[in-house]
């Protein structure tokens, strides 16, 4: 999950995603609408393996749902990166991801 919030940090920090994602936060098109969609509904499944992986290895509970974890393990990244504009450590990704895993593992 750390290694996925770090890839997450990078792609947001170049410009060129800063720019993308400026112009589709506001973007009514629904051509453009539905190509957002596309996009992260990929993003989701492509990350299904890492949640069941967890899972398996008892890490995270059964009913863990891959959309609803990676809002809660990237919001903070988003936020810190696109709308204060922080900066964000190794040290604070892993906390992100540590959070994260808290609210859902196997109780």
């Amino acid at each position: 999950l750390t290694i996925f919030l770090k890839m997450i940090a990078l792609t947001i920090n170049m410009p060129f995603t800063l720019n993308i994602l400026s112009v589709l936060i506001n973007q009514t098109d629904k051509n453009i609408v539905n190509a957002k969609k596309m996009f992260w509904k990929e993003r989701f499944l492509l990350a299904t393996p890492l949640i069941e992986r967890a899972i398996q290895r008892g890490e995270l509970a059964e009913t863990t749902q891959v959309r609803e974890f990676f809002g809660w393990a990237a919001a903070p990244l988003f936020y810190r990166l696109v709308v204060t504009g922080d900066l964000v450590s190794d040290e604070d990704i892993e906390l992100m991801a540590q959070r994260a895993i808290s609210i859902f593992k196997k109780i």
